[in-house]
């Protein structure tokens, strides 16, 4: 997977293929909704057991900062089928956390997406904060 940030709080996503020599890329889905400011930080892990692909995506708009955790189809493994891009992946928003008057600018998923930390910087100086992930694990 790739995904990248965009001025206007979208993210794009996309699933490649980089076992061909050039890579081939799938159709773009556009994650919207989650953001209403340019998106800086995006990372990528798995949900406990492997079922989901989780992203996180971070903006800060100046008044607040806002992460997004997307949940999207599992990942694949070398034993599965060739990965298909005939289709743009698919994820959905599951959960928002808003910092407040802060700048989300650094984050990292804990192993298998059971939590996040993320490091901002506000009037105060910079602060680190950890969130347990409560809607994207598997069900």
């Amino acid at each position: 997977m790739l995904a990248a940030g965009m001025l206007n709080g979208s993210v794009e996503v996309v699933a490649v293929d980089s076992s061909r020599t050039p890579p081939i890329f799938s159709p773009a889905l556009t994650l919207s909704g989650g953001h209403s400011a340019p998106v800086h930080g995006l990372s990528f892990t798995t949900s406990t057991g492997g079922e989901s692909t989780l992203l996180l995506s971070a903006e800060w708009s100046g008044k607040s900062g806002v992460t997004c955790i997307w949940r999207g189809s599992p990942p694949p493994s070398s034993s599965s089928a060739l990965l298909s891009l005939a289709a743009p992946p698919s994820f959905a928003l599951t959960q928002k956390v808003e910092v407040g008057y802060a700048w989300a600018y650094d984050f990292a998923m804990s192993p298998f997406g059971s939590a996040c930390a993320f490091v901002t910087h506000d009037n105060d100086g910079n602060g680190v904060y950890f969130v347990p992930i409560t809607s994207a694990g598997d069900r």
